[in-house]
């Protein structure tokens, strides 16, 4: 795939749990050949069995989480574009990222939280149950004022999203195809 040197350095697909940042993150990494990185895997065992009693993190409990994070993508080549999987609910957690110094671009998947209910119901083999819904709600806080935030939402299916996104980044897809 013949990509553009303006694309960023970091994507970082956002939003509450079972929004679909994870789906359409590994997507997006596969199209434009990017190293993925799932937020959910830096979560420590403790943390896990916590939300999977129904209980949710608190900001301290989320901290050693961010840090392992920030490592991680600290740790990358500046030549191979990174798509993140993280909820980044807080703007402060996003600023950590931002303050790495990478050119990034947070994709916030704004839903309809009837819809992220239902499909966390649906979830099998995932330590976030639907009873937390209501806490990241309520921990969000919505990117709507931040420059480097794009907003898609859930009426378009995920390929119709990575038609747009390729289309942010200005992508040449060799032969029209998305190498599906």
């Amino acid at each position: 795939m013949n990509t553009s040197s303006a694309l960023p350095q970091l994507i970082i697909v956002m939003g509450v749990s079972g929004c679909g940042k994870s789906t359409l993150a590994r997507r997006l990494a596969n199209v434009l050949a990017a190293q993925f990185i799932e937020a959910d895997d830096f979560h420590s065992a403790a943390a896990k069995a916590c939300m999977a009693q129904g209980i949710a993190l608190t900001d301290e409990q989320r901290q050693p989480w961010i840090g392992r994070l920030l490592h991680q993508v600290n740790n990358l080549t500046e030549l191979q574009t990174t798509v993140l999987a993280f909820s980044g609910l807080k703007r402060s957690h996003r600023d950590c990222f931002r303050a790495l110094g990478y050119r990034t671009l947070f994709i916030w998947l704004a839903v309809d939280e009837i819809e992220v209910l239902q499909r966390l119901s649906n979830r099998k083999d995932h330590f976030f149950p639907a009873s937390l819904l209501k806490s990241q709600l309520s921990a969000l806080e919505q990117p709507t004022d931040e420059l480097d935030v794009l907003i898609l939402c859930q009426n378009e299916n995920i390929e119709e999203q990575i038609v747009r996104l390729l289309k942010v980044f200005s992508v040449k897809v060799i032969d029209n195809k998305l190498g599906v």
